[in-house]
């Protein structure tokens, strides 16, 4: 998309600024003992130990760019309407971008957008400068704006950061990529003049769209992101069209449990890492589903890494509940016995380590585990 020239110099702009606040977070970590308590969720995992190493403006820079123009490309270039941009950019940061796993404590690593953008992960600072940075390089106008934050009751609670986005003369949409959830009312809340620092502008209003337009994104986005991560390859090579509907859930599982990024200290969620990003269990889930023509209903809950899936399993439904599918804790066993839960005959939901007269599911995941290691040994990765 060739960019006007105000949206250029603004992008360029905010570009070399965010590369630079990294390079001096970089130095901070290295030089103080303001990160040292931080210093080991920061190396869970090589690409966030090298992320936060690099403090090559230029590496990161181009890095970051690129990033850009890749989803702008498919997701918001000239062909696609203000209404569709916004709503393929609020869902893809809802699925490829996540909070801190460890919540607030480690806030201060992710005020930027490159965090978001390159590492997967990014508090509400991060994730509204790089929704405004996906705005302008689709040639839109658009800024942050700090607001004094919205809790789970929408009372004010701590300060927060949201993205405006000009759609007609002197008005503008009020979007919030934190909260966004995939839930249309987690789109817009009640905010007063309380919320603001100078009172509501008046110019801010509500996004509303319909149930229609907001699954009709989350495809497009579905589609990129498997692409991109190669998830029919891998569902091919781990044979998934030839597996029974509850093999098909322990293998998609397993092999997330086989790339989980380790749990260092107690999280509020988990996440595994694909292509050198991080993602919440749920949003993985929910593409490979998408890839393997798995049917599924999300029930979205607050904050947005609250989310179940109703399944079906030969027939009956089910339920996934990826918060409590792996341990939280550190140093305990990974996956959950109480993997999934099927309902009964008499409409009661069991979960399956209650079911072994119909389903071994300990044997099932311990057969999956085998084949996701002969999987990743293949590939030349011992787990």
């Amino acid at each position: 998309m060739q960019l006007n020239g105000f949206n250029k110099d603004v992008l360029e702009q905010i570009l070399q600024n965010d590369v630079k606040n990294h390079r001096d977070l970089v130095y901070r970590i290295n030089n103080t003992d303001e990160y040292k308590f931080l210093l080991n969720y920061i190396k869970a995992t090589p690409y966030s130990r090298s992320f936060f190493e690099n403090a090559n403006t230029d590496y990161m820079y181009a890095k970051l760019k690129k990033e850009l123009q890749d989803i702008v490309y498919t997701l918001g270039d000239e062909h696609y309407s203000l209404e569709e941009k916004v709503l393929n950019f609020l869902e893809y940061i809802r699925i490829n971008g996540m909070y801190e796993s460890i919540g607030e404590k480690a806030a201060s690593l992710s005020q930027e957008a490159i965090n978001i953008a390159l590492l997967g992960k990014g508090a509400c600072n991060s994730q509204s400068r790089f929704l405004e940075m996906l705005l302008i390089a689709s040639n839109e106008e658009s800024n942050v704006l700090r607001i004094k934050g919205i809790a789970e009751n929408q009372e004010v609670s701590l300060e927060h950061q949201v993205t405006v986005v000009k759609f007609d003369k002197d008005k503008y949409y009020f979007l919030d990529p934190t909260v966004y959830n995939g839930r249309l009312s987690s789109m817009h809340y009640k905010l007063s003049d309380e919320n603001f620092y100078n009172g509501k502008p008046n110019e801010l209003c509500d996004f509303y769209v319909s149930e229609e337009k907001v699954n009709k994104s989350r495809k497009k986005v579905y589609e990129y992101l498997i692409e991109r991560y190669h998830i029919k390859g891998i569902s091919e090579q781990l044979h998934m069209e030839d597996l029974t509907d509850l093999e098909k859930q322990a293998t998609i599982i397993t092999y997330l449990e086989s790339i989980l990024v380790p749990a260092i200290e107690k999280v509020n969620f988990r996440s595994i890492v694909l292509d050198g990003k991080e993602m919440e269990v749920s949003k993985a889930l929910e593409l490979f589903y998408y890839a393997n023509d798995i049917k599924f209903i999300p029930i979205f809950g607050k904050p947005k890494y609250h989310c179940m899936f109703l399944i079906k399993i030969d027939d009956k439904e089910a339920v996934i509940n990826p918060p409590t599918l792996f341990s939280k804790e550190e140093n305990k066993e990974s996956l959950s016995k109480k993997w999934i839960a099927i309902r009964q005959p008499d409409e009661e939901f069991k979960t399956i380590d209650k079911l072994n007269e119909n389903y071994d599911g300990q044997k099932i995941i311990e057969r999956c585990r085998e084949n996701i290691k002969l999987f990743h040994k293949n590939k030349g990765i011992e787990i």
